[in-house]
């Protein structure tokens, strides 16, 4: 179903497209095609390639929305690579005019950006565990940097998040960690297992999430 059919069918239309940074997608890709590999550049550098990069595609649902997605003390934590100013530091959970927090407009400035070129590449769940004989060599978690960002800008506390296609659990444990409820659906049974495993932990994580909140 093309993004018209969704429209049409189900009133939701694309409302932005970010590009994530593909710098992983280069060493696994490595394995896949010639025109990434260092042999091409010695052999004929016209036909070289590039990586792809990780596309994120936002879909809104058409109206007016009846339960907004608040953030009264601004954004709280960045999910990002960056190092945050010590300047900023003292405006984290400020509870006077949002427009001066400038702990949080610096967080929405690195979000807000077309291409997340900050996310974390190695901040994924284990996962080589769940790798079987006959899988694609390039299996690879989505980072959790780029999903905690979604779920904080796209949804209220102890709201469901739902993913079909859950694989070592990584939008499951995102969305515990950050005081959400999550459903999701799994058919592979070795990536289902390695989900329990990882999930196994997120409670400590969250708890150190409140309580990170609640110092602020």
């Amino acid at each position: 179903m093309d993004s018209n059919q969704l429209k049409i069918r189900h009133s939701f239309s694309i409302s932005s497209i970010i590009f994530s940074d593909g710098r992983y997608n280069v060493d696994v890709q490595l394995y896949l095609a010639k025109g990434l590999s260092h042999r091409q550049v010695v052999e004929d550098s016209s036909l070289c390639d590039v990586a792809g990069a990780d596309y994120l595609l936002m879909f809104r649902k058409i109206g007016k929305n009846q339960t907004p997605i608040q953030h009264p003390f601004g954004l709280l934590n960045y999910a990002g690579a960056r190092e945050i100013p010590r300047e900023l530091l003292q405006f984290r959970g400020y509870e006077g005019k949002q427009t001066e927090n400038r702990f949080s407009h610096w967080i929405w400035r690195q979000y807000a950006s077309a291409f997340w070129d900050d996310v974390r590449i190695d901040r994924v769940l284990p996962f080589i565990p769940a790798r079987e004989e006959n899988d694609e060599r390039h299996i690879h978690p989505l980072q959790l940097d780029v999903i905690e960002r979604c779920i904080i800008l796209w949804s209220n506390p102890s709201e469901i998040v739902f993913t079909p296609f859950m694989g070592v659990g990584s939008e499951v444990y995102s969305a515990v960690a950050n005081d959400r409820k999550a459903i999701g659906i799994e058919l592979k049974s070795s990536y289902y297992r390695q989900a329990e495993l990882n999930l196994a932990t997120v409670t400590e994580v969250a708890q150190e999430n409140l309580f990170s909140i609640a110092a602020a």
